[in-house]
């Protein structure tokens, strides 16, 4: 996600704001990000006063999703079709809930998404998690790289075959133990 390292082949990622419209928290689909379009600037105008009077405090959470190629696909041609903008959803139109009956455009909880798409999302995020330790550890210790490299190659190798062999749902066990 930090624009330095692609999506797996086949993903991409819907970007989402929750925001208070009329007392109620609403995620609003402001884009997407591709590897072919690794960043975006999304423009909020209008969002922070609801009437005339004085702005409310609200707070604001950006909601990433990654999905496949075809729903994001669909949901941005939807978006588009419809015309929907940031400022339209928070007059409440067009704007979609996690909890919104059929859940297109909705954010995706951790668990509908099938077992198998996890696993593969777990096997493309594990090397760039080793990596990110790997330079995290190694701030510490400059000069401990030829200690550290082989244990972490191991682990990876190790994590892998897990995922392959047990699918997603090795880690919750792993956690419960």
């Amino acid at each position: 996600m930090t624009g330095q390292q692609a999506f797996p082949p086949g993903f991409s990622a819907t970007v989402h704001l929750n925001w208070k419209v009329n007392g109620e928290d609403k995620w609003i689909m402001l884009g997407c990000l591709k590897n072919e379009k690794p960043s975006a600037i999304y423009r909020l105008k209008g969002l922070t006063q609801q009437s005339g009077g004085a702005a409310m405090p609200n707070t604001a959470a950006i909601g990433i999703s990654i999905e496949s190629n075809a729903d994001v696909d669909a949901q941005m041609a939807n978006k588009n079709r419809t015309g929907s903008s940031a400022a339209a959803d928070m007059d409440g139109m067009q704007t979609e809930t996690s909890d919104s009956a059929g859940g297109g455009g909705a954010l995706v909880k951790f668990g509908q998404i099938d077992e198998a798409t996890q696993t593969q999302l777990a096997l493309a995020m594990a090397p760039k998690i080793a990596s990110n330790i790997f330079s995290y550890l190694s701030s510490f210790a400059p000069d401990s790289a030829p200690q550290t490299v082989p244990l972490l190659k191991r682990w990876l190798e190790q994590f892998e075959r897990k995922l392959r062999a047990q699918g997603i749902g090795f880690l919750a066990r792993a956690e419960a133990e």
